[in-house]
């Protein structure tokens, strides 16, 4: 990975480290609260692999942080070939330097915006959490779709992929598995955390 991916992707470290983990757990218990499934009793199961992806026994899930907010996708893994790979980005924060994106990303049909190659970022971050290999090649190697495209369909290391984004103000927000999936969101604020404090249970 080039310097310059490097430093965009650890200028906000320092201040997503505080919170990132807590709202990742919370968005977590949020999900399976939805889904029926108790969180006091399968967020003490939630772990790590050993590349660092999160596990969760009978789950397949992914976590994001925006800097501004914090988001988890769960897929339960009885439904088949269950992967699921989420990224979100704030409007506000700097996009990927250019050298994240092949040259015909950059050139077709007009040179990338800021909002662009945000959006194409998630979607990049997406693919390779749900693929579970990580950012282990150069990001312009991993594709993400024709320009302006909303969902898609990719083939990535010898499987195929579905991906789509997500409207949610102030964000791109990508969505990638193995399957074709009709997402059901939550918004969680301070006053629907108070109505349901079942959710911020058992972290």
């Amino acid at each position: 990975m080039s310097p310059s991916q490097r430093a965009h992707l650890t200028a906000f470290r320092q201040t997503r480290a505080a919170c990132s983990r807590w709202l990742s757990r919370l968005a977590l218990a949020a999900c399976l609260d939805a889904a029926g499934a108790a969180p006091e009793i399968w967020l003490p199961l939630l772990g790590h692999r050993p590349g660092g992806a999160p596990f969760l026994p009978d789950w397949a899930l992914s976590f994001s942080h925006s800097g501004k907010a914090a988001f988890a996708a769960l897929l339960p893994a009885t439904e088949g070939n269950a992967c699921i790979g989420l990224d979100a980005e704030c409007l506000t924060n700097p996009p990927p330097h250019v050298d994240a994106f092949a040259p015909d990303e950059l050139r077709r049909p007009v040179p990338l915006s800021d909002g662009e190659r945000l959006r194409r970022w998630t979607l990049k971050e997406s693919l390779v959490k749900a693929a579970g290999t990580g950012l282990t090649c150069p990001p312009a190697q991993i594709p993400a779709g024709r320009h302006g495209q909303r969902r898609g369909r990719l083939d990535w290391q010898g499987k195929t992929f579905f991906w789509q984004t997500l409207a949610l103000p102030g964000h791109w927000l990508a969505l990638t598995a193995a399957r074709p999936l009709r997402p059901v969101c939550r918004l969680l604020s301070p006053e629907s955390l108070s109505q349901h404090p079942r959710t911020a249970t058992s972290f």
